[in-house]
């Protein structure tokens, strides 16, 4: 008779435990191969965050590279052995709504699958520390001192703006000057 394998132990972690990480919490608690809980990083969170609590903990997702922070400051000794995932949620949802669930679903499906499938959780290994994603360049050129460079995306997005209202950015060379008194 062989035993069951253990069960993973999953830690959500946001400011207060009242919204995300309980939601979170909630949506994988079914899950027959994980053991969740959640908590917070405020001392009058729902469940405050404690040192044996992060320790408990094989997998701790946070939603904020803030909170992060706090558990690296906190947890020095302890925050490299495990993998933190920050998920890059913001906290502007209202407990258990429709769109909260749709994004956890999303963000933590490919770590820990879908949270009403009885299917085991994904053993692809998404654990190791990712680096953080960049916003690409776009392939927009404008002068610069040292001929043409690229404009990122957010610049090229204010220009398109600044456009569509009617306000053309005046481009000025490096060898030009604007007049004095033009109330620039």
């Amino acid at each position: 008779m062989t035993s069951a394998p253990p069960k993973k132990r999953v830690l959500f972690v946001c400011t207060q435990n009242r919204v995300r990480s309980l939601t979170a919490e909630q949506l994988y608690r079914t899950k027959a191969d994980l053991e969740v809980r959640s908590a917070g990083i405020a001392e009058n969170a729902g469940v405050p965050l404690t040192r044996d609590l992060f320790e408990w903990a094989d997998h701790v997702f946070v939603f904020s590279k803030g909170q992060q922070k706090v558990i690296k400051e906190r947890y020095p000794d302890s925050f490299d052995s495990k993998p933190v995932v920050c998920l890059g949620l913001p906290d502007r949802f209202e407990y258990k709504s429709p769109k909260l669930i749709m994004v956890l679903r999303e963000k933590l499906g490919p770590y820990l699958g879908t949270p009403d499938s009885t299917q085991p959780t994904p053993t692809k290994q998404r654990w190791e520390r990712e680096r953080a994603p960049t916003v690409p360049e776009s392939p927009l050129l404008r002068p610069g001192r040292s001929g043409l460079r690229p404009v990122t995306v957010w610049a090229a997005l204010c220009s398109l703006g600044l456009a569509i209202m009617g306000i053309a950015p005046q481009i000025v060379s490096n060898d030009q000057t604007l007049p004095t008194g033009s109330g620039i």
